[in-house]
């Protein structure tokens, strides 16, 4: 298959009940698939072709040629051949499946918003609607699962304030293109990715809270050997939901098999394992003595963010 076509995935759905939803439009020598959520549009040369073709088959197909070859059949149907391989391809009407296009107002993001994206989008929860995203917000990208919360500076316009779903923020990442321009409408954003990629996702709706006034700067070394240690203790964490206690002894895995790791006077602290891991992967500095309230951290540079303990 070829490599634009591969970039396509995550907007195809193969085995969706809606026929909208597992389609792909091939248009003015490029490749469209959109799942109602996002689309992504890639170039591929079609000979100059205008149809909507069932995803998974027509992909299925190119799996096959390296180097296929197209031909509109006088059944309507489209051929796609390469040595001894024919497949006949259905066409759906393309004024039943528009395509998607690029609106809204253009921004000209710096260097380090797919980086950003790819920080956050672990912090990302299903607490609230906008909690199920990564919110831009005053040159800021913030996600949170309402245990941790992550910030991360980015050169983009202040004006910006957006939540964009951690489907597509998951694609982005996925393509791992540099985000070369984004334009902003009213429900939807579109990023355009490279030279000649884009994917357009619609925005989550239910606007974000402003959550700087939740982080306070913090200048207090992480502990030496904790990250270590966490980390090392992984194999005894029980599912994303559990613990990790601190104390003058160590650090515990907390579950039906006890294990610890020796450190010395921590602050008596209890945190879910997954979170306090993600944190500590990005933190240079933090505040463990916050507990039971909100534990504050940063990197010394461009991330920061806080983590709730677990009250006991």
């Amino acid at each position: 298959m070829p490599d634009d076509l591969k970039l396509l995935r995550g907007a195809i759905r193969a085995r969706h009940e809606i026929q909208a939803l597992r389609h792909i439009r091939l248009y003015d020598g490029r490749a469209q698939a959109s799942d109602a959520s996002i689309a992504i549009d890639v170039p591929f040369e079609c000979g100059g072709l205008d149809v909507t073709v069932p995803a998974s088959e027509f992909a299925s197909a190119l799996e096959i040629c390296d180097a296929p070859e197209f031909k509109m059949m006088a059944s309507g149907r489209l051929q796609v051949k390469q040595g001894g391989f024919k497949a006949s391809l259905p066409l759906f009407d393309n004024l039943a499946y528009p395509k998607s296009a690029p609106d809204g107002d253009k921004y000209e993001p710096g260097d380090g918003l797919l980086e950003a994206f790819a920080t956050a989008r672990p912090f990302t929860g299903d607490l609230k609607a906008w909690t199920k995203g990564v919110s831009i917000r005053e040159g800021y990208v913030y996600a949170t699962n309402g245990m941790s919360l992550v910030r991360v500076k980015v050169d983009v316009d202040e004006a910006i304030r957006i939540t964009v779903p951690e489907s597509a923020v998951s694609e982005l990442v996925r393509i791992g293109l540099p985000i070369t321009a984004l334009r902003v409408s009213e429900t939807s954003c579109t990023f355009k990715l490279g030279a000649k990629v884009w994917l357009r996702a619609q925005l989550i709706s239910e606007e974000a809270p402003d959550m700087s006034k939740m982080i306070e700067p913090c200048d207090t070394p992480v502990p030496e050997g904790l990250r270590e240690a966490v980390d090392k203790l992984a194999p005894f964490f029980e599912g994303p939901t559990s613990q990790v206690k601190l104390d003058e002894n160590g650090v515990h895995a907390v579950g039906a098999t006890e294990a610890v790791i020796a450190i010395p006077n921590l602050p008596d602290s209890i945190f879910q394992s997954e979170g306090l891991r993600e944190v500590l992967a990005l933190a240079k500095y933090i505040n463990l003595n916050g507990y039971p309230q909100k534990c504050d951290y940063n990197d010394g540079e461009r991330v920061s963010g806080a983590i709730v303990g677990v009250r006991v």
